[in-house]
């Protein structure tokens, strides 16, 4: 049984087939890990790329027992 009838099979759907149309898709090409390049080239031809926002980096803080810790800016500081 091929991959596409397994998914048919247990999750009701077609992986093959369009959501959109209807109509039959195929499978082009399969990407490995390490290819970045070949899924941003897939992404800018569909228009779907999206340049990543640049992060500042972290900022060294002191943290109550004196060590050195780094402040990444994914929590809300809470004074107290």
């Amino acid at each position: 049984m091929s991959w596409a009838a397994l998914i048919r099979k247990v999750y009701e759907v077609d992986p093959l087939r369009c959501p959109d149309c209807g109509g039959e898709m195929k499978v082009i090409s399969f990407i490995e890990k390490c290819q970045a390049e070949v899924v941003e080239k897939i992404l800018r031809h569909c228009g779907l790329w999206k340049e990543a926002v640049p992060r500042p980096p972290p900022v060294l803080s002191r943290v109550a027992d004196g060590e050195p810790g780094y402040d990444y800016g994914y929590f809300e500081r809470v004074c107290i």
